[in-house]
């Protein structure tokens, strides 16, 4: 298999081990780059707890300490000799047949730079990563537009999150070279931009993206996610304007060398792409899913009113996201979301069966 998984991790050894178990349970043939954040006794710990799947998965492990998740990134990639790269937080899955027709798709449309599948975000109300009680669609940007001035504004107008995409290897070393070393630069160390922005906004100037009708990706929403703040705490933070100006200026030199165009004209086009951008996630604030779980929490009605719903939606149609329709066995997505179903609940009924002895 000639694909690369990274993975960045920081003092989450039950997550990531839940990961590394999945993989090794499907017999997974890619490589496996794992960047270690974590303190030396957890990091002792994770890296004697991977011997247990040596026997299956290529799996090299980098102790990377005190290093910022877009820097393990940018080190992890240096180690890449695949063709295809993907990567994902300790937290989340990619589907291994799915990875396997993006490549496909890749190998067969050069003029794409990226591919992805479905997404699908799982959670609990009580935010307990050991369970899953709703799933639903996670949308990833297709961007399939002739030039990078309408690629970069479709991305920032309908903005979702690229970076778990399959990439061809040399971009994707390209777009993470871009990123500045946030210890060395403090100035530009803002994680909105070097974790996110930046690379999908560089992605989306250098080529298109597709997405293909199979299950790809399942993220999940738990209590000890890494978050990033608020909009506002974002953009009063010291080092925003200067990570801005950089993040705009890396984005603007790349769109005026695909494009062909003056410098000046693609800083303005990146200039206006980030306002619709910011306008969005000022507006959505108000609205966001996390405000819709704490209300649903809070209204046990509501809750069972809506989980019946979800139960007949799921059955009556297999293709819509949710949990329901995706252990239904007529879906074409319940085959792949099942080892991940399992990876993810095993926890809770090992200790439910451990209580019953």
């Amino acid at each position: 298999m000639d694909f690369s998984l990274l993975i960045p991790t920081k003092n989450r050894p039950q997550l990531l081990l839940r990961l590394i178990s999945y993989y090794h349970s499907l017999s997974f043939r890619g490589k496996i780059f794992i960047g270690d954040s974590s303190d030396t006794d957890t990091s002792a710990y994770i890296a004697k707890s991977l011997t247990t799947y040596s026997d299956i998965l290529d799996c090299r492990y980098y102790h990377l300490p005190g290093k910022f998740t877009s820097e393990v990134l940018n080190i992890l990639a240096g180690e890449v000799s695949t063709a295809y790269v993907g990567y994902v937080p300790d937290d989340d899955f990619l589907i291994p047949a799915g990875i396997e027709s993006c490549m496909k798709f890749l190998n067969n449309h050069p003029d794409y730079i990226a591919a992805h599948g479905i997404g699908v975000i799982i959670s609990s109300w009580s935010g307990d990563p050991r369970e899953i009680e709703s799933a639903g669609f996670y949308r990833q940007p297709i961007v399939e537009e002739a030039t990078a001035t309408h690629r970069v504004n479709k991305h920032f107008e309908h903005y979702s999150v690229g970076l778990f995409s399959v990439h061809r290897t040399e971009v994707w070393r390209e777009i993470h070279r871009k990123t500045p070393n946030s210890s060395e630069h403090p100035e530009f160390s803002d994680k909105g931009f070097n974790d996110e922005l930046l690379q999908c906004g560089l992605s989306a100037v250098y080529g298109k993206m597709k997405q293909l009708d199979q299950l790809y990706l399942v993220r999940q929403v738990h209590n000890t996610r890494n978050l990033l703040p608020t909009w506002f705490d974002w953009i009063v933070k010291e080092n925003w304007h200067s990570s801005y100006i950089y993040f705009r200026n890396q984005l603007a030199h790349a769109l005026a060398d695909k494009d062909g165009i003056p410098l000046a004209q693609a800083e303005g086009i990146v200039e206006h792409a980030f306002y619709r951008y910011l306008k969005q996630t000022v507006e959505a604030h108000e609205i966001s899913p996390s405000t819709l779980r704490k209300f649903a929490r809070e209204s046990p009605s509501l809750r069972s009113i809506w989980h019946v719903v979800r139960v007949l939606l799921g059955w009556m149609q297999p293709r819509r996201v949710t949990l329901e329709s995706l252990l239904n066995p007529v879906s074409p997505y319940n085959k792949d979301f099942l080892p991940v179903y399992c990876a993810v609940t095993r926890a809770t009924r090992q200790g439910e069966r451990s209580e019953g002895a």
